[in-house]
């Protein structure tokens, strides 16, 4: 299992290497998208109502609003 983490992590460290810097112009829609893709993930994520039953909803809510305004 420790083999096939230090291959995930090589393979992504490869991709990391290999990638081109995002243009400037271009910085901030994709800001924006991942923004609303770690909204949308926060706030649908189907734990939520395990969360909920373990903490409360009110503490739940708090913790996916800040996580999605992050």
């Amino acid at each position: 299992m420790v083999d096939e983490l230090f291959l995930t992590v090589d393979r992504w460290l490869t991709w990391v290497d290999a990638s081109k810097p995002v243009p400037e112009d271009a910085r901030e829609g994709l800001t924006a998208r991942d923004l609303a893709l770690c909204r949308i993930s926060a706030e649908r994520n189907p734990g939520n109502k395990f969360a909920a039953q373990m903490f409360g909803s009110e503490l739940t809510d708090r913790l996916v609003r800040s996580h999605s305004l992050n």
